[in-house]
């Protein structure tokens, strides 16, 4: 499938997807795809974790998103990924929106092992997050590269 969107989604985007965004938009600059990140419960915005604001600073990564967005459902299209964090919250995800591709960012990049949530944690705790979450990610861009190249060569077979 060729997606024209991808959507970070954690609980609160304090922390995960805003630092999962930053990141994304980091490696993928410059191609043809958006990129935003979104929390399950958001009853008003909140600014971003200051750990994870200050680990994106040290990696020369800009924070995309300075607070918090709750998830609409009018973001979703048919060429919309979503990419959550936790099976917890790929689960809530699904109740909400069951007609939404959606997956845990370690089964996109098939992975086994979670991602470290760093919440409450010390600045390494959010160093280890970042660069495995990097890693992850670097992982996704190649996964979604190949598939709009795929798209693209399907689509020109049929050019005249």
């Amino acid at each position: 499938m060729k997606y024209d969107k991808v959507l970070f989604v954690c609980r609160d985007n304090t922390s995960l997807s805003l630092m999962a965004e930053s990141i994304f938009v980091h490696i993928y600059e410059g191609r043809q795809i958006y990129v935003a990140s979104r929390g399950l419960v958001v009853l008003m915005p909140m600014p971003c974790n200051p750990k994870t604001e200050l680990t994106l600073s040290k990696h020369g990564v800009a924070l995309v998103s300075k607070q918090s967005t709750p998830l609409r459902e009018e973001e979703f299209t048919d060429a919309t990924l979503v990419l959550t964090f936790s099976d917890v919250d790929k689960e809530r995800f699904r109740n909400r929106y069951p007609y939404v591709e959606a997956a845990t960012l370690t089964e996109f990049v098939g992975e086994t092992m979670a991602l470290l949530n760093p919440y409450g944690g010390t600045l390494a705790d959010y160093e280890l997050c970042y660069e495995e979450m990097e890693a992850m990610l670097k992982r996704a861009a190649e996964i979604l590269a190949a598939q709009k190249d795929s798209a693209d060569s399907l689509d020109n077979m049929f050019e005249f």
